[in-house]
């Protein structure tokens, strides 16, 4: 048996365009500004010779789908010199759905380590790519994979997968993310409604324009909340939040589909905290900022 263990860190992005009207996945994408966490999805991948090949995937222990993960495994496995049976088990510690490009991460972390497993030699580009095209094909995201296996606070100037996308990483020290996952929220609908699509594509090449001008945390997070607000992501019931964590030390409040998120300092993370428990009553997930990207941790 052969096994590897890869990580994916989740991603919330701030503010994006859409990009979806190549016929190449590759070519397929989005603009715009995110930050990678150091939670997110580890996988863990057995493969063992087997008469035809065959993927199965586990969530959190439990037999799932997950289609984009399965047609991940399955291209690659194309490139395997024998047939194999891949075990694929994903451990998340991000809710699925709300927001926190979770279905990238987990294609992501799996693509490394059955590359790593079978030892089919691409590169993390390479492999990432396949992750990128399942995502793209099942209509689950555009720009989580890229960003992911760059990390950090990042700002994608080109749409694409791995190869093809440019992203550009800004500097960010001793900040963590505090975010709240608010519910369900499919990306195939965010991106397939025309009316929607068309006020996320203009309030996010605006966005985009303003934040190269000033790439840094605080600009990242005046704009996530502007786009949030404009697109529709922001409602009432969160206006409070949003003064709260300011008071708190927040760095500002943005909604990216169901998960509430800001960057906060170090030394300001539990005030920040207390502020989302007492305002929404609801117990907040924080991590900090992941800086490597998605990796193999174990061969």
């Amino acid at each position: 048996m052969r096994r590897a263990v890869a990580f994916s860190p989740a991603h919330i992005t701030g503010f994006f365009e859409i990009h979806d009207s190549s016929l190449d996945p590759l070519y397929v994408g989005s603009r715009g500004a995110g930050v990678s966490l150091e939670a997110g999805v580890v996988s863990f991948v057995e493969a063992t010779r087997s008469a035809r090949p065959r993927v199965e995937v586990f969530y959190n222990g439990g037999r799932v789908e997950f289609e984009v993960t399965r047609l991940t495994v399955r291209r690659l496995l194309r490139l395997a010199d024998k047939p194999f049976k891949v075990v694929v088990h994903h451990y998340f510690s991000v809710p699925v759905g709300s927001g926190f490009g979770s279905s990238g991460a987990g294609a992501l972390s799996a693509a490394l380590a059955v590359n790593e497993a079978l030892a089919l030699g691409l590169t993390r580009e390479e492999a990432a790519r396949e992750a990128h095209v399942a995502e793209v094909l099942f209509r689950t995201g555009l720009g989580d994979v890229v960003a992911q296996l760059t990390g950090g606070l990042e700002v994608r100037v080109k749409p694409g997968g791995p190869g093809v996308g440019v992203v550009w990483k800004i500097p960010i020290h001793g900040l963590v993310v505090v975010c709240a996952p608010l519910g369900v929220y499919e990306t195939r609908v965010m991106i397939s409604r025309p009316s929607l699509k068309e006020r996320i594509n203009k309030v996010g090449a605006w966005a985009l324009q303003c934040f190269l001008r000033d790439p840094s945390p605080r600009s990242f997070m005046e704009l996530s909340a502007r786009f949030a607000e404009e697109v529709g992501f922001l409602n009432g019931e969160l206006k409070g939040l949003v003064d709260a964590v300011a008071e708190a030390g927040g760095l500002g409040l943005s909604v990216k589909k169901k998960v509430a998120f800001t960057l906060a300092r170090e030394g300001d993370v539990e005030e920040v905290v207390e502020a989302f428990r007492r305002t929404l009553g609801l117990e907040p997930l924080w991590a900090r900022v992941d800086k490597e990207g998605a990796r193999v941790v174990e061969a």
